[in-house]
């Protein structure tokens, strides 16, 4: 909810003509609703982006959501979507700058969980199945790229 509470702040900021409204969603950190309602359900666009910084990436793959997260935006873009849905993993600041100095293998936030390599190796391996990773330089830049894919989406609505 922290990290929810800010960047809402922040997109109050930077964002003004953004409109949003914060839910609990079942998958993904963010969706982009194109057009009305329809049978009281929102049209989704095909774009589902999941939001983590270098700490909250090492904590998911130690208690599992980096797995299963992934697996069900998966199933969304296949089952809902028919295959044609961008999948996004925004990461925030550099894995490099949160690893610990603990030991040889670099641990990402605490000691113990999983090491730069690691952390590197889930990143890489997203591209094998058809998931893109935007980096950005923290919330500003976060914030940044929900702004241009919220004006993407809307330019693509009134073409």
């Amino acid at each position: 909810r922290h990290r929810q509470k800010q960047m809402c702040a922040k997109l109050d900021m930077y964002a003004e003509r953004i409109q949003y409204t914060v839910r609990s969603l079942p998958i993904a950190d963010y969706l982009f609703q194109v057009g009305a309602e329809s049978n009281s359900y929102p049209l989704i666009a095909p774009l589902l982006i999941e939001r983590k910084t270098a700490e909250d990436l090492a904590m998911s793959m130690v208690d599992g959501r980096w797995l299963s997260q992934k697996s069900a935006m998966l199933d969304v873009r296949r089952n809902v979507f028919n295959g044609s849905c961008r999948i996004v993993y925004v990461i925030e600041g550099t894995i490099e700058s949160a690893s610990a100095k603990c030991c040889d293998k670099r641990c990402i936030g605490r000691h113990g969980w999983p090491g730069l390599n690691e952390c590197n190796q889930a990143l890489a391996a997203l591209k094998d199945e058809g998931i893109e990773m935007v980096p950005t330089s923290g919330e500003r830049g976060t914030v940044n790229y929900l702004v241009e894919c919220a004006s993407a989406l809307e330019a693509m609505a009134m073409a």
